[in-house]
C-alpha cells in the first residue's frame, strides 16, 4: 500500500500498514460511522484503525510531538490500543470548551513547549479555565513516583531546548531517561535533587532518545517551568497520590 503526497509517494509497508481493499475502509450511515469510530477509539485493530493512527501520526509529526511518521504512528498505536481515545471521547463541558478555545489561540504543544508570546494569558491562574471532572480512578491510573535525579546534560539533538535527565525511580521501576524542556535549570544544579515524574505514559522516542517518564512541573503565566519535589526526603520509587 502505498501513499500520495505533493512532495512523493510512501510505502505504507514500511511503516507496518498491511494493504487493504477500499470495502474495508468504506463507512455507510450516520449509525454506522458512529459505530466504526466507537470501535476504533476503543481499541479494535484494523484497517480503518491504521488509517486514522496514519492522520493522527502526521499531525503529532506537524505539531512536533513526534519525530518521523513511524515514531508518531506508534505513539498513536499505543493510544487508541489502550482505548484512551474512549475514555476522553465525551462532550466538551464548559471547562473543555473554554480550554479549547484558549488553545485555538496558538495552540499548546504536547511536546511539553509551554512559552507563550506576550499576552497569551493560557496558563495565567486568574483567567485558566477548570477542568472537567474526573474520576477517581482515571487520577490513580496515573503512576506518579518520585526518582532522584542521576545524571542531566543539555541535549542539543532535540528540536527544541532541552535537558536529558537520568532519573533513578527505586527498584522495581529503575533508571528512566527522558527530554525535558527545563533548560532554565542548569542541568548541574539537578544531579541528586529530588523530582516527580509519571512513569506509565509509554515511551516517546525524541531524536533517538527513548523517553520513558513525564517530569511534573507547575507552569508560571508566562509558560516558565518549576519543577515539584517533596518537601522532605522520600526513597526514590515512593508514590505520590
Amino acid at each position: 500500500m502505498t501513499a500520495t503526497s505533493g512532495s512523493g509517494t510512501l510505502d505504507l509497508s514500511t511503516l507496518g500498514i498491511a494493504p487493504a481493499e477500499s470495502k474495508e475502509l468504506r463507512g455507510g450511515d450516520v449509525a454506522r460511522n458512529r459505530a466504526l469510530a466507537d470501535a476504533i477509539i476503543s481499541g479494535e485493530p484494523g484497517p480503518r484503525a491504521d488509517l486514522v493512527a496514519l492522520n493522527a501520526a502526521a499531525a503529532l509529526v506537524v505539531a512536533d510531538v513526534a519525530d518521523d511518521l513511524a515514531a508518531g504512528l506508534e505513539l498513536a498505536r499505543t493510544v487508541l490500543a489502550a482505548g484512551a481515545g474512549a475514555r476522553r471521547a465525551r462532550p466538551l463541558g464548559p471547562g473543555l470548551a473554554a480550554d479549547a478555545r484558549r488553545r485555538g489561540r496558538g495552540g499548546l504543544n504536547m511536546a511539553g513547549e509551554h512559552t507563550v508570546a506576550e499576552g497569551d494569558d493560557r496558563y495565567d491562574p486568574a483567567v485558566l479555565a477548570a477542568k472537567d471532572e474526573i474520576s477517581a480512578a482515571d487520577f490513580h491510573a496515573l503512576d506518579l513516583r518520585v526518582g532522584r535525579v542521576l545524571a542531566a546534560e543539555v541535549f542539543p539533538a532535540a528540536r527544541k531546548p532541552s535537558l536529558r535527565l537520568r532519573v533513578d525511580f527505586g527498584p522495581v521501576i529503575g533508571e528512566l531517561e527522558t527530554s525535558a524542556q527545563i533548560t532554565r535549570y542548569d542541568p548541574a544544579t539537578l544531579v541528586g535533587r529530588s523530582i516527580v515524574g509519571a512513569v506509565n505514559l509509554g515511551v516517546r522516542r525524541i531524536a533517538g532518545l527513548e523517553s520513558r517518564f513525564l517530569v511534573l512541573g507547575g507552569l508560571h503565566p508566562d509558560g516558565a517551568v518549576s519543577l515539584l519535589a517533596p518537601d522532605e526526603h522520600l526513597a526514590p520509587g515512593s508514590v505520590v497520590a
